[in-house]
């Protein structure tokens, strides 16, 4: 199988049982998962929260099989890998670069005996989730404007703009911002921002959709929303199967395009953040 592939087979599987994998409540703590020998900040991107995440162990930590040998630990009976990707570069004889991927499979803390799991850095955002979100929305300097009092939420490309019920529509504050988070993301892909190309049929449709997904996914982490009432519908689930079964790659490309909106939309917040911490 190809890095596509098996990355996309594990999703449908997700989708099978009923798990929309970008969907998943964050957990309250633990924050992003990350490799057990990261230094301080750094954590997976892109496709690899989601595969990790989806899993729902209690620790955001995870190994690789030479880490736990060197680490002198094993891997309980029964234990399956989870497996991640990672990019690498070429260049052909006129200098230009090809990226292309492979997989590596890795193990949670909690998966494996004689590994001890480091201290569990406390998710403090939870304490006031809606205040954090509007510091994302805030710090969003060049955000389209944002327009409220509409029936529907959509972002609209022609005029750079995003288009909201009022807050007091939603079921709650939270809800409210799931919504506004997504179609941020959207106008992320305005060329004067990331350039996406938008269509609104057929694969192009999907594949923006995913990234708005994903990326509002993130954002709401960001926040620090829990516990969260999804969308595992039987039509959204069978929607996001068929596109996923017509196209292994759609999910990684857009979890990748979701990164970049993300990165994007909290640049600022997150510069005041480490000016702060500084």
């Amino acid at each position: 199988m190809t890095v596509h592939e098996v990355i996309t087979s594990n999703i449908i599987k997700k989708l099978e049982d009923g798990v929309v994998p970008w969907k998943l409540p964050w957990d309250k703590t633990s924050g992003y998962p990350r490799n057990i020998d990261a230094k301080d900040g750094e954590h997976y991107h892109g496709i690899n929260i989601l595969m990790t995440v989806m899993q729902r162990y209690a620790s955001p930590f995870w190994l690789t099989f030479n880490q736990i040998q060197k680490k002198g630990g094993r891997i309980k009976k029964g234990e399956h890998a989870t497996p991640l990707i990672y990019a690498k570069t070429t260049e052909d004889d006129e200098g230009a670069r090809h990226f292309f991927y492979r997989y590596y499979r890795v193990w949670n803390t909690t998966q494996c005996i004689g590994i001890p799991t480091p201290d569990i850095p406390v998710n403090t955002r939870i304490n006031n989730p809606i205040a954090a979100a509007d510091a994302i929305v805030a710090g969003w300097t060049a955000k389209p404007e944002i327009r409220h009092g509409y029936s529907q939420a959509c972002y609209v490309p022609a005029t750079d703009q995003i288009h909201m019920p009022n807050i007091e529509v939603f079921n709650s504050s939270e809800d409210y911002y799931d919504v506004l988070f997504h179609e941020m993301t959207h106008a992320t892909g305005h060329d004067s921002r990331l350039a996406r190309n938008f269509k609104y049929t057929g694969r192009e449709y999907a594949y923006e959709e995913l990234v708005a997904e994903i990326g509002g996914a993130f954002l709401s982490n960001q926040a620090g929303f829990v516990d969260r009432t999804i969308d595992n519908s039987a039509s959204y689930i069978d929607y996001w199967l068929n596109a996923l079964k017509g196209d292994s790659k759609l999910v990684l490309t857009a979890a990748a395009k979701a990164q970049k909106a993300y990165e994007l939309i909290t640049e600022s917040t997150n510069e005041s953040r480490a000016t702060v911490a500084a």
